[in-house]
């Protein structure tokens, strides 16, 4: 987990860093991705149902398929 409060200065320049490397679409990615984990986990953890096998690989590919 995160530390909170986030310190928003550090969040900017590694978000420039990543940007320098990949562009705003990593960016995005990477927002996606992050967000899609955080939401499966919520419902797994809401529901109490156990994750999907191979949850993980089956969305890396899913996320992959996107042009």
């Amino acid at each position: 987990m995160a530390q909170r409060p986030l310190d928003m200065e550090v969040v900017k320049k590694v978000r420039e860093e990543v940007r320098k490397v990949g562009g705003e679409a990593l960016i995005i990615e990477a927002s996606t991705i992050v967000g899609a984990f955080g939401l499966m986990t919520c419902v797994v953890d809401s529901t109490g149902r156990k994750e999907i096998p191979d949850i993980v690989e089956k969305t890396m590919k899913k996320f992959q398929s996107f042009k």
